[in-house]
């Protein structure tokens, strides 16, 4: 074949870059929508402790005056008294 009778081949359509796909990260399996389990965990643990300290401090957990009587008994003793 001669270069003249060579058969005309079309321009090829000019390419594209490949497509870049974005990456995504996988975090986990987590909601985002709400607590996560050990805030809840956490929560539980600080009242726990609470709870122990309050049993365990007996009546020393709570300072209180010295019960003097009922509130009736309180003016009976101040009409006797004459305050």
């Amino acid at each position: 074949m001669s270069p003249s009778s060579a058969p005309v081949v079309a321009p090829a359509p000019p390419t594209t870059a490949p497509a870049v796909r974005a990456r995504t990260v996988r975090i986990g399996s987590t909601s985002k929508h709400g607590l996560p389990w050990y805030f809840f965990l956490g929560g539980v643990g600080v009242l726990g402790l609470i709870a122990v300290s309050g049993m365990t401090l007996g009546e020393w957990g709570e300072p209180v005056l010295a019960r003097q009587g009922s509130v009736l008994r309180a003016l009976e003793r101040r009409a006797e008294g004459g305050e």
